[in-house]
């Protein structure tokens, strides 16, 4: 079995704060990538993808990453609870968009 078999998820934890929401990756794989920090006024919507389950972060102007760049981030894990985190979001008053 791999090594990244092996690792339990999601190797990418989000932290919210009142002002912020940071990515940071897990495992020692963060000395090589991240964290990437996305200040609440950059965000233009945070919703629920009903296909798949997971969070989707959406922003006001595209984002570069490590590879790329992006208008949204999409976060979640085999054992994720988007509506929890959705809650959590929306009560430290992210635009999150609740019924979707």
């Amino acid at each position: 079995m791999s090594v990244w078999m092996r690792l339990s998820w999601p190797l990418v934890r989000l932290q919210a704060t009142e002002d912020r929401i940071t990515f940071e990756a897990r495992f020692g794989i963060g000395i090589f990538l991240g964290p990437w920090i996305v200040k609440k006024e950059e965000i233009s919507a945070i919703r629920m993808n009903p296909s798949w389950g997971d969070i989707e972060i959406h922003f006001r102007e595209p984002r570069r990453t490590f590879l790329f760049s992006s208008k949204k981030y999409t976060f979640g894990s085999p054992v994720f609870r988007p509506a929890e985190l959705l809650s959590e979001l929306h009560s430290l008053g992210y635009p999150v968009e609740l019924g979707h």
